[in-house]
Protein backbone atom coordinates (compact mmCIF):
# COMPACT_ATOMS: atom_id res chain seq x y z
CA UNK A 1 0.00 0.00 0.00
CA UNK A 2 2.81 2.20 0.40
CA UNK A 3 4.35 1.97 -2.63
CA UNK A 4 1.15 2.69 -4.39
CA UNK A 5 0.67 5.87 -1.81
CA UNK A 6 3.78 6.79 -3.31
CA UNK A 7 3.74 6.25 -6.57
CA UNK A 8 0.09 8.31 -6.55
CA UNK A 9 1.44 10.91 -5.13
CA UNK A 10 4.15 11.37 -7.75
CA UNK A 11 1.28 10.82 -10.81
CA UNK A 12 -0.48 14.09 -8.34
CA UNK A 13 2.61 16.29 -8.98
CA UNK A 14 2.75 15.91 -12.40
CA UNK A 15 -0.65 16.90 -13.11
CA UNK A 16 -0.45 19.76 -10.93
CA UNK A 17 2.04 21.71 -12.85
CA UNK A 18 4.15 20.93 -15.82
CA UNK A 19 6.60 23.16 -15.20
CA UNK A 20 7.49 20.56 -12.19
CA UNK A 21 6.35 17.29 -14.44
CA UNK A 22 10.02 15.76 -14.66
CA UNK A 23 10.99 16.69 -11.52
CA UNK A 24 7.88 14.97 -10.17
CA UNK A 25 8.58 12.07 -12.07
CA UNK A 26 11.68 11.90 -10.57
CA UNK A 27 10.87 11.86 -7.36
CA UNK A 28 7.97 9.46 -7.78
CA UNK A 29 9.91 6.93 -9.61
CA UNK A 30 12.95 7.44 -7.12
CA UNK A 31 10.75 6.86 -4.02
CA UNK A 32 8.88 3.97 -5.62
CA UNK A 33 12.19 2.19 -6.73
CA UNK A 34 13.75 2.94 -2.76
CA UNK A 35 10.79 1.72 -1.23
CA UNK A 36 10.79 -1.50 -3.39
CA UNK A 37 14.49 -2.14 -2.57
CA UNK A 38 13.86 -2.28 1.02
CA UNK A 39 10.67 -4.44 0.39
CA UNK A 40 12.97 -6.64 -1.26
CA UNK A 41 15.92 -6.57 0.42
CA UNK A 42 14.13 -7.44 3.85
CA UNK A 43 12.90 -10.43 2.42
CA UNK A 44 15.96 -11.16 1.18
CA UNK A 45 17.28 -10.97 4.47
CA UNK A 46 14.74 -13.73 5.73
CA UNK A 47 15.89 -15.61 3.22
CA UNK A 48 18.03 -18.87 4.73
CA UNK A 49 20.19 -18.81 1.68
CA UNK A 50 21.07 -15.34 1.33
CA UNK A 51 21.11 -14.35 5.65
CA UNK A 52 23.59 -17.16 5.81
CA UNK A 53 25.79 -15.23 3.53
CA UNK A 54 25.32 -12.18 4.70
CA UNK A 55 24.36 -12.76 8.63
CA UNK A 56 25.06 -16.51 9.29
CA UNK A 57 23.99 -17.39 12.93
CA UNK A 58 26.48 -19.30 15.17
CA UNK A 59 26.12 -21.44 18.23
CA UNK A 60 29.17 -21.36 20.81
CA UNK A 61 29.73 -24.85 22.99
CA UNK A 62 31.82 -25.00 25.64
CA UNK A 63 31.79 -26.54 29.34
CA UNK A 64 31.24 -25.45 32.33
CA UNK A 65 30.83 -21.76 33.22
CA UNK A 66 32.93 -20.80 29.85
CA UNK A 67 30.34 -21.36 27.26
CA UNK A 68 28.25 -17.50 28.47
CA UNK A 69 31.81 -15.84 28.37
CA UNK A 70 33.07 -17.71 25.08
CA UNK A 71 30.11 -16.31 23.59
CA UNK A 72 30.32 -13.28 24.21
CA UNK A 73 34.04 -12.81 22.70
CA UNK A 74 33.32 -14.61 19.66
CA UNK A 75 30.22 -12.13 18.91
CA UNK A 76 31.81 -9.21 19.85
CA UNK A 77 33.81 -9.55 16.86
CA UNK A 78 33.42 -12.17 14.71
CA UNK A 79 31.20 -11.75 11.48
CA UNK A 80 27.88 -13.37 11.93
CA UNK A 81 24.57 -13.33 14.84
CA UNK A 82 25.45 -15.54 18.05
CA UNK A 83 22.32 -16.97 18.63
CA UNK A 84 22.86 -18.76 21.96
CA UNK A 85 25.55 -21.11 24.05
CA UNK A 86 25.37 -24.98 24.50
CA UNK A 87 26.67 -25.73 27.43
CA UNK A 88 27.88 -29.41 27.75
CA UNK A 89 27.21 -30.91 31.02
CA UNK A 90 30.23 -31.81 33.22
CA UNK A 91 29.12 -35.82 33.25
CA UNK A 92 28.93 -35.86 29.52
CA UNK A 93 31.89 -36.33 27.12
CA UNK A 94 31.61 -33.97 24.31
CA UNK A 95 30.90 -36.31 21.88
CA UNK A 96 28.05 -37.62 23.72
CA UNK A 97 26.87 -34.30 24.65
CA UNK A 98 26.53 -33.55 20.78
CA UNK A 99 23.23 -34.87 20.11
CA UNK A 100 21.03 -32.17 22.23
CA UNK A 101 23.21 -29.72 19.90
CA UNK A 102 22.20 -31.81 16.69
CA UNK A 103 18.61 -31.10 17.74
CA UNK A 104 19.47 -27.39 18.17
CA UNK A 105 20.70 -27.06 14.65
CA UNK A 106 18.16 -28.93 13.23
CA UNK A 107 15.23 -27.11 14.74
CA UNK A 108 16.87 -23.57 14.76
CA UNK A 109 18.51 -22.89 11.02
CA UNK A 110 22.03 -22.50 12.42
CA UNK A 111 24.90 -21.73 10.17
CA UNK A 112 28.22 -22.24 12.38
CA UNK A 113 29.29 -23.64 15.73
CA UNK A 114 32.00 -22.04 17.51
CA UNK A 115 33.46 -24.97 19.87
CA UNK A 116 35.53 -23.78 22.07
CA UNK A 117 37.68 -26.85 23.86
CA UNK A 118 40.85 -27.36 26.23
CA UNK A 119 42.59 -29.22 23.14
CA UNK A 120 41.96 -28.40 19.58
CA UNK A 121 44.13 -31.39 18.84
CA UNK A 122 42.16 -34.41 21.12
CA UNK A 123 41.05 -37.30 19.40
CA UNK A 124 37.56 -36.94 20.79
CA UNK A 125 37.41 -32.79 19.17
CA UNK A 126 37.96 -34.95 16.01
CA UNK A 127 34.90 -36.97 16.69
CA UNK A 128 33.13 -34.49 17.41
CA UNK A 129 33.84 -32.60 13.78
CA UNK A 130 32.83 -35.10 12.43
CA UNK A 131 29.51 -35.73 13.90
CA UNK A 132 28.83 -31.81 13.26
CA UNK A 133 30.58 -32.21 9.61
CA UNK A 134 26.96 -34.31 8.68
CA UNK A 135 24.66 -30.98 9.89
CA UNK A 136 26.17 -28.96 7.12
CA UNK A 137 27.59 -26.04 9.47
CA UNK A 138 30.69 -24.42 9.15
CA UNK A 139 32.78 -25.40 12.15
CA UNK A 140 35.04 -23.10 13.98
CA UNK A 141 37.21 -24.89 16.80
CA UNK A 142 39.45 -22.80 19.60
CA UNK A 143 41.60 -23.72 22.46
CA UNK A 144 39.89 -22.17 25.30
CA UNK A 145 42.96 -20.93 27.19
CA UNK A 146 43.50 -18.96 23.81
CA UNK A 147 40.22 -17.38 23.27
CA UNK A 148 39.32 -16.59 27.19
CA UNK A 149 42.79 -15.42 26.93
CA UNK A 150 43.30 -13.02 24.08
CA UNK A 151 44.05 -9.32 24.67
CA UNK A 152 41.32 -6.85 24.18
CA UNK A 153 38.67 -9.35 23.78
CA UNK A 154 39.13 -10.06 20.13
CA UNK A 155 39.19 -13.88 20.14
CA UNK A 156 42.19 -14.97 18.01
CA UNK A 157 41.83 -17.42 14.63
CA UNK A 158 40.32 -20.46 14.97
CA UNK A 159 42.70 -23.37 15.69
CA UNK A 160 40.64 -25.38 12.86
CA UNK A 161 38.25 -24.16 10.91
CA UNK A 162 35.96 -26.82 8.53
CA UNK A 163 33.22 -25.78 5.83
CA UNK A 164 30.18 -27.03 4.71
CA UNK A 165 30.00 -27.73 1.22
CA UNK A 166 27.60 -25.27 -0.82
CA UNK A 167 28.27 -22.94 1.62
CA UNK A 168 28.25 -18.98 0.95
CA UNK A 169 27.28 -17.88 -2.50
CA UNK A 170 27.24 -22.04 -3.75
CA UNK A 171 24.08 -22.21 -1.54
CA UNK A 172 22.41 -19.09 -3.10
CA UNK A 173 23.17 -20.16 -6.98
CA UNK A 174 21.45 -23.08 -6.26
CA UNK A 175 18.49 -21.67 -4.14
CA UNK A 176 17.74 -19.62 -7.22
CA UNK A 177 17.89 -22.46 -9.88
CA UNK A 178 15.53 -24.35 -7.65
CA UNK A 179 13.06 -21.72 -7.06
CA UNK A 180 13.46 -20.28 -10.32
CA UNK A 181 13.59 -23.76 -12.30
CA UNK A 182 11.39 -25.10 -10.16
CA UNK A 183 8.55 -22.32 -10.34
CA UNK A 184 8.61 -22.86 -14.44
CA UNK A 185 8.56 -26.20 -14.25
CA UNK A 186 5.56 -26.41 -12.33
CA UNK A 187 3.69 -24.06 -14.37
CA UNK A 188 4.78 -25.75 -17.96
CA UNK A 189 3.53 -29.08 -16.21
CA UNK A 190 0.59 -28.35 -14.64
CA UNK A 191 -1.57 -29.71 -17.97
CA UNK A 192 -0.21 -32.82 -17.96
CA UNK A 193 -0.24 -32.88 -13.57
CA UNK A 194 -4.17 -32.57 -14.33
CA UNK A 195 -4.33 -35.33 -16.79
CA UNK A 196 -2.64 -37.28 -14.61
CA UNK A 197 -4.77 -36.96 -11.66
CA UNK A 198 -7.52 -37.25 -13.33
CA UNK A 199 -5.89 -40.90 -14.72
CA UNK A 200 -4.89 -41.79 -11.05
CA UNK A 201 -8.35 -40.96 -9.53
CA UNK A 202 -10.12 -43.03 -12.43
CA UNK A 203 -7.43 -46.11 -12.21
CA UNK A 204 -8.16 -47.19 -8.77
CA UNK A 205 -10.58 -45.77 -6.08
CA UNK A 206 -8.05 -43.82 -3.24
CA UNK A 207 -6.13 -40.47 -3.13
CA UNK A 208 -4.89 -38.81 -5.98
CA UNK A 209 -1.54 -37.86 -4.26
CA UNK A 210 0.87 -40.30 -2.26
CA UNK A 211 2.66 -38.82 0.92
CA UNK A 212 5.84 -40.24 3.10
CA UNK A 213 7.97 -38.96 5.16
CA UNK A 214 11.50 -38.91 3.96
CA UNK A 215 14.98 -37.95 4.88
CA UNK A 216 15.56 -34.15 4.09
CA UNK A 217 17.93 -32.06 4.85
CA UNK A 218 20.45 -32.42 7.61
CA UNK A 219 18.25 -35.64 8.61
CA UNK A 220 15.36 -33.89 9.20
CA UNK A 221 11.97 -35.04 8.29
CA UNK A 222 10.26 -33.94 5.31
CA UNK A 223 6.60 -35.17 3.60
CA UNK A 224 7.64 -35.60 0.20
CA UNK A 225 4.32 -36.24 -2.61
CA UNK A 226 3.98 -38.75 -5.24
CA UNK A 227 1.54 -39.45 -7.75
CA UNK A 228 -0.21 -42.61 -6.13
CA UNK A 229 0.99 -45.74 -8.03
CA UNK A 230 -0.34 -48.63 -5.89
CA UNK A 231 -3.64 -49.97 -4.72
CA UNK A 232 -5.03 -47.78 -1.74
CA UNK A 233 -4.85 -51.44 0.59
CA UNK A 234 -1.41 -52.70 -0.10
CA UNK A 235 0.56 -49.04 0.43
CA UNK A 236 3.57 -49.11 2.60
CA UNK A 237 3.93 -45.91 3.80
CA UNK A 238 7.10 -46.98 5.93
CA UNK A 239 9.31 -47.85 3.37
CA UNK A 240 10.22 -50.94 4.61
CA UNK A 241 8.89 -53.04 2.00
CA UNK A 242 10.51 -51.52 -1.59
CA UNK A 243 9.12 -52.12 -4.61
CA UNK A 244 10.22 -55.51 -6.22
CA UNK A 245 9.62 -55.94 -10.23
CA UNK A 246 5.78 -57.35 -11.25
CA UNK A 247 4.95 -55.87 -7.84
CA UNK A 248 1.11 -57.10 -7.46
CA UNK A 249 0.85 -53.51 -5.31
CA UNK A 250 1.42 -51.57 -8.57
CA UNK A 251 -1.59 -50.67 -10.90
CA UNK A 252 -1.70 -50.73 -14.27
CA UNK A 253 -1.21 -46.84 -14.65
CA UNK A 254 1.11 -46.86 -11.57
CA UNK A 255 3.59 -49.40 -13.85
CA UNK A 256 3.85 -46.65 -16.35
CA UNK A 257 4.14 -43.25 -14.08
CA UNK A 258 7.70 -45.25 -12.10
CA UNK A 259 9.02 -46.11 -15.26
CA UNK A 260 8.79 -42.90 -16.75
CA UNK A 261 9.27 -41.02 -13.50
CA UNK A 262 6.00 -39.02 -13.98
CA UNK A 263 5.07 -40.40 -10.60
CA UNK A 264 7.44 -38.20 -9.23
CA UNK A 265 6.40 -34.34 -10.58
CA UNK A 266 4.43 -33.52 -7.23
CA UNK A 267 7.93 -33.55 -5.94
CA UNK A 268 8.26 -29.64 -7.62
CA UNK A 269 5.70 -29.18 -4.96
CA UNK A 270 8.29 -30.13 -2.45
CA UNK A 271 11.08 -27.82 -4.27
CA UNK A 272 9.41 -24.43 -4.48
CA UNK A 273 8.43 -25.22 -0.93
CA UNK A 274 12.80 -25.28 -0.31
CA UNK A 275 12.37 -28.43 1.06
CA UNK A 276 13.82 -30.51 -2.13
CA UNK A 277 16.18 -29.48 -4.62
CA UNK A 278 16.35 -30.20 -8.14
CA UNK A 279 18.95 -31.90 -8.47
CA UNK A 280 20.53 -34.22 -5.31
CA UNK A 281 20.42 -37.33 -3.34
CA UNK A 282 17.10 -39.01 -3.66
CA UNK A 283 15.33 -38.92 -0.26
CA UNK A 284 14.60 -42.38 1.09
CA UNK A 285 12.17 -43.55 3.20
CA UNK A 286 12.80 -42.45 6.94
CA UNK A 287 12.04 -46.77 7.62
CA UNK A 288 13.22 -48.31 4.28
CA UNK A 289 15.39 -51.55 5.13
CA UNK A 290 18.16 -53.16 3.21
CA UNK A 291 18.99 -56.77 3.77
CA UNK A 292 17.23 -55.99 7.07
CA UNK A 293 19.04 -53.02 8.13
CA UNK A 294 18.45 -49.45 7.88
CA UNK A 295 20.76 -47.63 5.27
CA UNK A 296 23.02 -46.11 7.81
CA UNK A 297 23.36 -49.13 9.69
CA UNK A 298 24.88 -50.28 5.91
CA UNK A 299 26.95 -47.85 5.34
CA UNK A 300 28.90 -45.05 7.80
CA UNK A 301 28.92 -42.67 5.39
CA UNK A 302 24.93 -42.71 4.61
CA UNK A 303 24.14 -39.19 6.74
CA UNK A 304 26.73 -37.16 4.89
CA UNK A 305 24.28 -37.00 2.10
CA UNK A 306 21.66 -35.35 4.33
CA UNK A 307 24.39 -32.16 4.00
CA UNK A 308 22.13 -30.67 0.78
CA UNK A 309 18.46 -30.88 0.14
CA UNK A 310 17.09 -34.37 -1.20
CA UNK A 311 16.43 -34.28 -4.93
CA UNK A 312 13.94 -35.22 -7.71
CA UNK A 313 16.80 -36.55 -9.54
CA UNK A 314 20.66 -36.84 -9.17
CA UNK A 315 23.77 -38.47 -9.77
CA UNK A 316 23.43 -41.91 -8.72
CA UNK A 317 20.50 -41.96 -10.41
CA UNK A 318 21.90 -41.24 -14.04
CA UNK A 319 24.51 -43.74 -13.37
CA UNK A 320 22.87 -46.79 -12.88
CA UNK A 321 21.11 -46.34 -9.51
CA UNK A 322 17.55 -45.81 -9.49
CA UNK A 323 14.90 -47.73 -8.49
CA UNK A 324 15.19 -50.26 -5.23
CA UNK A 325 17.83 -51.09 -3.68
CA UNK A 326 17.69 -54.84 -2.20
CA UNK A 327 21.72 -55.33 -1.71
CA UNK A 328 23.85 -53.83 0.76
CA UNK A 329 26.47 -52.97 -2.54
CA UNK A 330 23.31 -50.62 -4.06
CA UNK A 331 23.12 -48.81 -0.60
CA UNK A 332 26.77 -48.50 -0.96
CA UNK A 333 27.48 -47.32 -4.35
CA UNK A 334 24.22 -44.67 -4.24
CA UNK A 335 26.20 -43.36 -1.06
CA UNK A 336 29.24 -42.90 -2.68
CA UNK A 337 27.46 -41.33 -5.72
CA UNK A 338 25.73 -39.09 -3.65
CA UNK A 339 28.96 -37.61 -1.57
CA UNK A 340 31.03 -37.33 -4.84
CA UNK A 341 27.95 -35.11 -5.85
CA UNK A 342 28.18 -32.94 -3.00
CA UNK A 343 31.59 -32.40 -2.92
CA UNK A 344 32.24 -31.68 -6.72
CA UNK A 345 28.86 -29.64 -6.73
CA UNK A 346 28.83 -26.90 -9.25
CA UNK A 347 25.95 -25.54 -12.05
CA UNK A 348 27.33 -26.99 -15.16
CA UNK A 349 27.04 -30.55 -13.18
CA UNK A 350 23.42 -29.60 -11.68
CA UNK A 351 22.13 -29.14 -15.35
CA UNK A 352 23.97 -31.86 -16.63
CA UNK A 353 22.58 -34.27 -14.43
CA UNK A 354 19.25 -33.02 -15.23
CA UNK A 355 19.99 -33.16 -19.50
CA UNK A 356 21.05 -36.70 -18.49
CA UNK A 357 17.73 -37.50 -16.46
CA UNK A 358 15.65 -36.44 -19.93
CA UNK A 359 17.78 -38.31 -22.10
CA UNK A 360 17.73 -41.48 -20.04
CA UNK A 361 14.41 -41.24 -18.96
CA UNK A 362 12.75 -44.34 -20.50
CA UNK A 363 15.86 -46.59 -21.15
CA UNK A 364 16.22 -47.51 -17.81
CA UNK A 365 15.42 -51.16 -16.56
CA UNK A 366 15.65 -50.57 -13.01
CA UNK A 367 12.61 -48.09 -13.10
CA UNK A 368 9.26 -50.39 -12.16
Amino acid sequence: MGLVAIISAGMAVVAFSDAYSRAGAGVAVAAAVGLLGVVVASLAIRWPALRSLVRPRVVVVASGGVAEAAAYRIGASAKGQVVGSFNLSENSGLYEGLAGLQRVILQGDIDRVALVVNDPAAPRVDAAVDVLSVMAVDIAVYGEQQLMGAAGGVPPRPARSVRRPLGGWQMVAKDVEDRVLGAILLLLFLPLLALIAIGVKLSSPGPVLFKQKRHGYRGGEILVYKFRTMRTDMADYSGGNQTQRGDPRVTRLGRFLRASSLDELPQLVNVVRGEMSLVGPRPHPVGMRTDGLLCQEIDDNYDSRHRVRPGITGWAQINGYRGATVKREQVEGRVRLDNDYIENWSLFLDFRIMLLTGVRLFADENAY
